[in-house]
């Protein structure tokens, strides 16, 4: 799969999953990229599948402009 840790910070139900399964690594307390290092957090917010990137502003390139 390739690498989103640079363009996107939070990923929900399906997707999340699937990034996790097939590009992050666990460390045992949260997932890595195995390319740029950032980390990941799992969560359950109201029965949805949350994965929100640990400290995005190392990794992202680009920010939503708000």
């Amino acid at each position: 799969m390739e690498c989103r840790c640079t363009s996107v910070d939070v990923l929900y139900d399906s997707e999340a999953e699937a990034y996790a399964a097939d590009h992050l690594r666990s460390d045992g307390t949260a997932f890595v990229c195995p390319d740029t290092g950032a980390r990941w957090r799992a969560e359950e917010r109201s029965r949805q599948q949350v994965l929100r990137q640990i400290e995005p502003e190392k990794h992202l390139s680009r920010r939503p402009q708000s």
